[in-house]
């Protein structure tokens, strides 16, 4: 067992391969091939990730046996049926030879006449005795022929009758059956035909419902208002939601839906799950067909629906339909608040904060979609894989190596500058000393904040943190959050009260290692940071900082604040 993602559940844990055999009292078990058999799922293949937790084991094995049980259960029962035809068919075969004897026919097959049809008077049967024995000269022969005779017509009318019973509730059943199952019919034919007008689901998950309830609200938005479906934002452009056109302009989408969709608009998306994807709507100019009104968002647009036109939506389900409002040029707007981005990714990424469907349980952040916060939860992933020559730790085998190589033993496939041919052991490195000592332009570019930055992460992280304000790092102690696992480490040590970073001359100590480096700086006289006004210098950032607002009267973050 090792600590790895369970393929059924996703949870984190000590868990056992799912195609390595393990014996269960005494039965040998494969779970791979009892999730086939029990389900006939097969997984796809994953060497770093193919694991199952006890819990899902537990359920699996509860399942199968229930399986197993059930098919048990109909073969006997199968069995029992055919030896119940038997049974008739020898009894019905007896009763057949018997009524095919001389001597004594006629009293028995007249007995058996009276005995079936109705229950005759005692008195009847004496006559008929008294007859026949008249008719015999050997009295007590005949009475003892007569006993066994009798005797042997009793057994085969008792045995007749109790399996006449058993085929009759037998019949009985699956008379009602079939008459469930024609009412079941019925009710089918009728629904269908009527499905033009509403599509009807009898049985169905919740997931489905959600589906089909989405559907329905789709259906409705599209046959009511101009909004326009759409696939995705590409570099080549707006992807068209009917087939696989691309135009860079929205309008020009918008013109290509009209002209060659109009037939086959109410048909956007119809084999699409949505419980599981988003369906993207330009609601550009949007407007109600019915009346012509203008409308700001799709929520104003559903209530007027709803209150004017007397249409029915569902509102008790997960949203997957999500609104945008297309434009030219390079700049994202959010159609449900102020915010912009430089990318398309980066505002379905925004989405998330008002289409919250789905909620992390470790860091509350929300998503629209399963498939987002199934990604997400890769994040709190804690790795297992410690670095053998420092204190990291990476969250798989092949991080661990690469970090190994570059860090520790030299190997790396970065090329030198193209100035000076120094070497660099990583990308950050190679193009913080071009923007430093060549003063070459930082290449990646915040079109919000015009900040730059030399590799791409960086941008990216810088975007994260200051513009979609991500804190996904939540201290369990007093519920602060924080962008990044390193963060939240720092702060730790505000709750633990460990200050193992102490200083060599004076032997003050600190918390933080980083902390106790800007202290060292009073002790070099070490003044990096100066007053671009008044050219006063200061060891730390935070005097400086105080410097400007009390006597220049500047405020300034100290993020923007840089060493000389």
């Amino acid at each position: 067992m090792s600590v790895k993602l369970c393929r059924c559940c996703l949870s984190v844990g000590l868990h056992k391969d799912l195609n390595i055999p393990y014996f269960n009292l005494e039965n040998k078990e494969v779970y791979s091939d009892m999730l086939l058999e029990c389900f006939n799922i097969v997984l796809s293949t994953d060497e770093t990730n193919n694991m199952i937790c006890e819990s899902c084991i537990t359920s699996l094995r509860s399942s199968l046996t229930f399986k197993r049980q059930v098919i048990k259960a109909e073969e006997d029962f199968i069995e029992w049926i055919e030896k119940q035809d038997k049974v008739t068919a020898e009894v019905k075969e007896e009763l057949k030879e018997d009524s095919g004897t001389e001597s004594d026919d006629y009293f028995l097959a007249d007995a058996d006449k009276q005995e079936i049809k109705t229950e005759q008077p005692q008195s009847d049967e004496s006559d008929n005795l008294s007859d026949t024995l008249n008719e015999e000269q050997d009295t007590e022969v005949y009475k003892e022929r007569l006993k066994r005779k009798t005797k042997k017509t009793e057994d085969g009318n008792w045995q007749s009758k109790k399996i006449k019973t058993l085929v009759n509730r037998l019949t009985n059943s699956l008379n009602t059956r079939d008459v469930t199952d024609l009412k079941l019919k019925e009710k089918k034919s009728k629904k269908s035909s009527n499905q033009n007008d509403r599509n009807v689901i009898v049985w169905s998950t919740r997931k489905n419902t959600n589906n089909f309830k989405n559907k329905e609200n789709l259906k409705t938005l599209l046959q009511f208002s101009n909004v326009i479906p759409f696939k995705n934002r590409t570099l080549l452009g707006y992807i068209c939601g009917y087939c696989e056109e691309i135009y860079q302009d929205p309008q020009e989408l918008r013109n290509h839906t009209k002209e060659n969709h109009q037939k086959e608009r109410l048909d956007f998306a119809i084999n699409c799950d949505m419980s599981e994807n988003n369906v993207k709507l330009d609601v550009t100019d949007l407007k109600c067909t019915n009346c012509e009104l203008e409308l700001k968002n799709l929520t104003d647009f559903k209530t007027h629906l709803v209150k004017l036109h007397n249409k029915f939506l569902h509102n008790d389900i997960k949203n997957h339909i999500q609104e945008y409002k297309l434009k030219n040029g390079d700049i994202y707007d959010c159609a449900l608040c102020s915010a912009t981005y430089e990318t398309f990714k980066m505002l379905k990424q925004h989405m998330n904060n008002h289409y919250d469907n789905y909620t992390c349980n470790k860091c509350h952040s929300t998503f629209a979609t399963k498939r987002s916060l199934r990604s997400h939860k890769t994040t709190h992933i804690e790795g297992s894989y410690k670095c053998d020559d420092c204190d990291k730790i990476f969250s798989s085998k092949a991080k661990k190596v690469y970090h190994e190589k570059c860090k520790h033993l030299g190997e790396r496939k970065i090329s030198n500058c193209q100035y000076c041919n120094e070497s660099f052991r990583s990308y950050y490195q190679r193009n913080k000393h071009l923007v430093k000592v060549h003063n070459t332009e930082a290449k990646y570019k915040c079109n919000i904040c015009s900040k730059s930055y030399v590799i791409k992460s960086l941008l990216m992280s810088h975007i994260k943190k200051n513009h979609l304000m991500e804190r996904n790092c939540q201290c369990t102690e007093c519920g602060f959050k924080f962008f990044s696992k390193k963060g939240l480490k720092a702060h730790m040590v505000k709750h633990s009260g460990v200050k193992k970073f102490s200083c060599e001359f004076c032997h003050k100590s600190y918390a933080r290692k980083n902390t106790l480096r800007e202290h060292l700086r009073i002790h070099n006289n070490d003044r990096r940071f100066k007053c671009d006004i008044c050219a006063v210098a200061f060891v730390q950032k935070c005097s400086l900082k105080s410097h400007l607002l009390s006597n220049h009267g500047i405020s300034m973050a100290a993020s923007d604040i840089l060493s000389s």
